[in-house]
């Protein structure tokens, strides 16, 4: 090989080098990485969503939207669980998250992150709805409600401190709008069950959706869970963080429980969500049929309520008319 050969193939091997180092620094592979691990796990992947951002009226780019369906009691219930995931690779940088309220856990059928038809009728429950088998013992993690982010190595870093609170509001606004999308594509049904089709709806056993969404933020990095008082034997590293999330302004008063996931931990993760979804689908065969019946019973007696409470407002009217 020539003197001018080696050179060349010197440079387009430099070349190919700098492209590769380049694309190892932005979050690129840590979304392949985690949209293959989720495919390897049976989940339905859809990269680069889009949600509507109303504060900034425009829509912005969700990393990975994955998607299971669970059917249940022949296809009279079906369980949906959707992962909004948002990815963050900043190697360079420390999340540390401290202690908050337990928050995790489903303990009605309407929590935070979960929601089905019944959101839509505006219906009340008084204390919690019997349904075991949705009571996911997905509770793992540090529980948290504050954080902060350190720079380590500026190297690294994208020498800004500000990306966990980028990151957490960004995934509690595409929860809040996947949500609103729900709600407004089964809106002509809500205005039928309200129009007083309700029972016939339940009589036909027409089929249920129930939606579960973990927002999740995917993040490379350092991740501490730290307690106070604050000393080294008190800050420790963790792959996992249940975070309890609110955020408030002229467009959005929401709150959300969201899991923080290290990179390294994210298998792991994922893993236990199967495990959970078997667990739930386990325990709804054995009790089917009392299921659907308490499922049932809570919307008819919503529903009577409410058009009694209907027809007392109206005879009110009219008294006060007369």
């Amino acid at each position: 090989m020539s003197e001018d050969a080696r050179t060349a193939h010197k440079r387009k091997a430099d070349l190919k080098d700098f492209i590769i180092e380049e694309i190892e620094r932005t979050g690129f592979t840590l979304e392949r990485y985690t949209a293959n691990l989720l495919t390897k796990k049976g989940w339905d992947v859809y990269p680069s969503a889009h949600f509507h951002d109303r504060d900034l009226n425009k829509d912005r780019e969700l990393d990975i939207y994955a998607q299971k369906e669970l059917y249940l009691f022949d296809g009279a219930l079906v369980l949906k669980f959707e992962l909004l995931i948002e990815c963050k690779k900043i190697p360079g940088n420390a999340w540390i998250f401290f202690p908050g309220p337990v928050q995790r856990g489903i303990k009605f059928l309407l929590g935070p992150n979960m929601y089905t038809i019944l959101n839509g009728l505006d219906l009340t429950f008084d204390g919690p709805i019997p349904l075991e088998f949705l009571f996911s013992n997905h509770s793992r993690g540090f529980f948290s409600s504050g954080y902060s982010e350190v720079i380590l190595d500026e190297k690294l870093s994208n020498k800004n401190s500000n990306n966990i609170f980028q990151a957490l509001t960004k995934i509690i606004k595409a929860a809040s709008e996947q949500k609103e999308m729900y709600l407004n594509s089964i809106a002509g049904e809500i205005e039928d069950l309200k129009g007083g089709n309700v029972l016939q709806w339940v009589g036909e056993g027409s089929p249920m959706t129930i939606t579960y969404v973990f927002p999740i933020v995917v993040f490379q990095g350092k991740m501490f869970s730290a307690k106070f008082p604050l000393n080294r034997e008190n800050l420790n590293e963790t792959g996992l963080v249940n975070y309890y999330g609110e955020y408030m302004s002229a467009n959005y008063t929401k709150h959300s429980d969201i899991d923080v996931v290290e990179k390294q931990y994210l298998e792991t993760y994922l893993q236990e969500l199967s495990d959970d979804i078997r667990a739930i689908r386990k325990a709804a065969i054995k009790d089917d049929k009392a299921v659907m019946k308490r499922i049932s019973e809570i919307i008819i007696e919503n529903v009577k309520s409410s058009r009694k409470s209907t027809e007392h407002s109206k005879e009110s009217q009219q008294r006060d008319t007369n």
